[in-house]
């Protein structure tokens, strides 16, 4: 702590920033996770496949659009944050490093810089499903993702300004909103199975189903699923 009261400011805003956008952040993941059936954020994102966005891709994109505008919430990107402005009055998360520098300063940005490629590789392992590549290709696509996502972060910092600080908390409520909307439109059951025909009884070949504890023999009564051969009375082989 340098002592100024700056860094008071952007913590303050900041930790306020975080507390609008964790709501989102927790409802998609609980979304993915009713999914996925899974709680392991790697075995959500392996659980994952293109079927799913044959099937609900519309909802998958809620969510990813969601976690989008987590990231840059998160980290102080725009519309929420300028991360170049020089107006101490407006800053949040570059108020905080104002009077740092040396080794201190090169930790704060090493965490802000391992914060963005977390919440990037968490929206392309939405996107890109890993359980559909093996290994080294669902690396090259996990990195290009990442690469996609900061060049999509870039482009939205070049077509639009920041928001201002009374319109945050409205985007991160529409954030939380778009995430709540996708958990009901979300299709019970996995899309990657397919319906498969019903199991035969089992048992003997010659053997029928079993009415009140009595095989019906089919090479003596047909079908024993007919209607007909309810009304035989059943009696045992020994087959």
């Amino acid at each position: 702590d340098t002592g100024s009261s700056f860094e008071g400011m952007g913590a303050s805003r900041e930790v306020w920033i975080s507390a609008l956008a964790e709501p989102a952040l927790l409802v998609a993941l609980a979304t993915l996770a009713r999914q996925a059936q899974e709680l392991s954020l790697t075995r959500i994102c392996a659980a994952l496949s293109e079927q799913h966005w044959l099937h609900t891709g519309p909802v998958l994109a809620l969510v990813v659009v969601a976690l989008g505008l987590v990231l840059l919430a998160e980290n102080a990107r725009i519309p929420v944050d300028d991360p170049n402005t020089h107006l101490e009055l407006t800053m949040i998360h570059e108020v905080m490093v104002l009077d740092h520098g040396g080794p201190d300063f090169a930790f704060i940005l090493y965490g802000a810089a391992l914060k963005l490629w977390l919440f990037a590789a968490l929206v392309t392992g939405m996107v890109i499903p890993a359980g559909s590549l093996s290994p080294w290709p669902n690396l090259v696509a996990g990195l290009g993702g990442v690469f996609l996502v900061a060049i999509g972060v870039g482009v939205v910092e070049s077509v639009m300004a920041r928001l201002r600080l009374l319109i945050v908390p409205q985007l991160l409520v529409g954030a939380g909103a778009l995430a709540a909307s996708a958990t009901p439109l979300w299709q019970e059951g996995d899309p990657r199975e397919e319906e498969t025909p019903e199991a035969e009884t089992s048992g003997p070949p010659n053997l029928g189903a079993d009415y009140m504890g009595v095989s019906v023999c089919r090479s003596c009564h047909g079908d024993a699923m007919a209607p007909w051969a309810l009304t035989r009375p059943a009696h045992r082989h020994a087959h």
